[in-house]
């Protein structure tokens, strides 16, 4: 699938949640808490950007062609990867600081 546009890449992600364009929008609304609450459990003080970046990702991954099964879970998957991604970028501010 060529996938030209970020409106394309989107629509496919919507797509992925459900056929339904309305539900669609519901259950990415849904991921999205979800996914803020992942970044805010774990005190990350940038939740709702860390959460841009998770979209970013799996729409990026769409957009190169990956199949994707559980849009839900693999943007679960991703997330964890962004936390250890951040984790390790204040570990290294903080020994700049130090």
């Amino acid at each position: 699938m060529n996938l030209t546009s970020t409106q394309d890449i989107f629509d496919k992600f919507l797509t992925l949640l459900d056929a339904d364009r309305e539900q669609a929008g519901q259950k990415y609304e849904n991921l999205r808490q979800r996914l803020i609450k992942f970044f805010e459990w774990r005190n990350c003080e940038m939740s709702e950007e860390l959460t841009d970046t998770v979209f970013d990702r799996v729409m990026r991954k769409i957009s190169e062609g990956e199949e994707i099964q559980n849009v839900t879970a693999y943007s679960a998957t991703i997330a964890q990867f962004v936390f250890k991604e951040y984790l390790r970028s204040n570990e290294r501010q903080n020994q700049l600081i130090e």
